[in-house]
């Protein structure tokens, strides 16, 4: 028989990952973009649905990206006597990160379109500190797409673990009750 500590142990678990899932948020929000869409479809709609989900992609992290920017600024500004850095500095400093991430494709992102996206952060992040802020805005990393999969991956391998120890336990039930079934026909069948 399954003790009560086990039981309360299982069901603490699953408050914990019911939990974690409400404040952490999962990726049910995500909305328009579907890997479906294709170029020979008779409507746009999919297509337009993806192009509307990736606008909100580029303009949210684009916020976080200046925002980390700022905050890199405010940095120098604490650690370096007061010293910011300046628009040149900025511009490389972004232009040196999106060339690591670069993978050296040619067909859609090229080094131009990166310069051009460094000196718009450059010129928005200078633009902004000439404000003497004291604090940047809040930049928050985004919950991994794989995140609700590994939530399940959780779930499917404790649904398994109780099924087994379910079929366990019925198993060993059958197994004492047909012992004793057999015991009582064999004390009838000596009787008669």
């Amino acid at each position: 028989m399954i003790s009560s500590r086990v039981v309360v142990l299982l069901l603490s678990i699953l408050i914990s990952v019911h939990s974690q899932t409400f404040s952490t948020g999962d990726n049910s929000s995500v909305a328009d973009c579907t890997h479906d869409c294709s170029h020979k479809e008779e409507s746009r709609l999919c297509l337009d649905g993806n192009a509307h989900f990736f606008e909100r992609l580029i303009l949210g992290h684009l916020r976080y990206y200046i925002a980390t920017q700022l905050s890199i600024d405010l940095w120098h500004k604490e650690h370096k006597k007061g010293e910011a850095r300046n628009v040149s500095e900025i511009r490389d400093e972004v232009r040196e990160g999106l060339g690591l991430q670069w993978t050296g494709e040619k067909d859609i992102i090229t080094v131009n379109m990166m310069d051009s996206i460094a000196d718009l952060v450059a010129e928005r992040t200078d633009e902004i500190n000439l404000r003497n802020r004291t604090h940047a805005p809040p930049a928050h990393c985004p919950i991994p797409c794989e995140y609700k999969y590994d939530l399940y991956k959780l779930v499917l391998a404790l649904s398994v673990s109780l099924n087994a120890i379910l079929a366990t336990g019925v198993v060993i039930l059958f197994t004492r009750l047909s012992d004793k079934n057999t015991h009582r026909l064999l004390v009838a069948t000596d009787n008669n």
